[in-house]
């Protein structure tokens, strides 16, 4: 499961650090916009996946509807977009910390000198 996660943020994942009263919890997601490409059978796999083990609500990813132009006209085009967000978890910090830089207070996706370890043939 984890060379899932991992091998997923070295690609289109990112991860959300989520505060509560005591310390933060971590959680994972993917978008992937569905028109015109075949990703969106491969997020269905992932999601299904994910579902059997128990690392996220629903088989299914989640539907959003985005607007692709920044105006609020009415006419704007809008974008079919699969979301699959996984539950949170207190103990993926370490995932999270070694993804993930602060540059002033930007946030920076970086790979982590361990990838190696995770990397198996699944992933």
């Amino acid at each position: 499961m984890i060379s899932r996660i991992v091998y997923g943020m070295v690609g289109d994942w990112w991860a959300d650090r989520i505060p509560s009263k005591s310390k933060f919890s971590y959680r994972f997601q993917i978008d992937q916009d569905i028109c015109g490409s075949s990703y969106g059978e491969y997020l269905n796999h992932l999601a299904k996946w994910f579902y059997a083990e128990g690392y996220c609500s629903s088989p299914n990813p989640k539907t959003i509807f985005r607007k692709v132009s920044k105006s609020s006209r009415i006419d704007a085009k809008t974008r079919t977009i699969h979301r699959l967000t996984l539950f949170t978890h207190t103990s993926f910090d370490w995932i999270y910390n070694d993804f993930y830089t602060m540059n002033g207070e930007k946030r920076i996706k970086t790979i982590p000198n361990w990838i190696g370890d995770y990397l198996t043939p699944l992933s």
